[in-house]
């Protein structure tokens, strides 16, 4: 499956690089909204992990557009800033599900797990 990270934090995406690739998943990483909407212009995508708190443009943003234009995209959204309000303002741009950072591997991969769809 095809899955763009965006993260301003270059460990982060090299982290979801290294986990997602070693289940076969081809990545692409960017490091803010307006590389992941040039992305989403260019290539299908299976799945967006995008950070919610980056400096020009934050994550919020993305969520809204990319699922005002690409509806039936999967979005997980992520952040160091677990709160009530993080997670439900998150859920109510569009993403499908949020996890906190740090995750562990295992966390990412359930994560992902639930939003790609089944392969056939």
């Amino acid at each position: 499956m095809d899955i763009l990270v965006v993260d301003d934090e270059p460990l982060i995406l090299e982290a979801c690089r290294r986990v997602l690739s070693k289940e076969g998943h081809r990545i692409t990483l960017v490091g803010g909204t307006r590389e992941a909407l040039a992305a989403l212009e260019k290539a299908r995508y299976h799945l967006v992990i995008a950070d919610l708190k980056m400096p020009e443009t934050d994550g919020l943003h993305l969520i809204e557009v990319a699922r005002k234009r690409w509806p039936h995209l999967p979005i997980l959204a992520m952040s160091g800033y677990p709160t009530r309000d993080t997670v439900s303002s998150s859920l109510a741009s569009g993403a499908d599900n949020f996890i906190a950072k740090p995750w562990t591997p295992t966390e990412l991969l359930e994560a992902v797990r639930k939003l790609l769809p089944a392969e056939s």
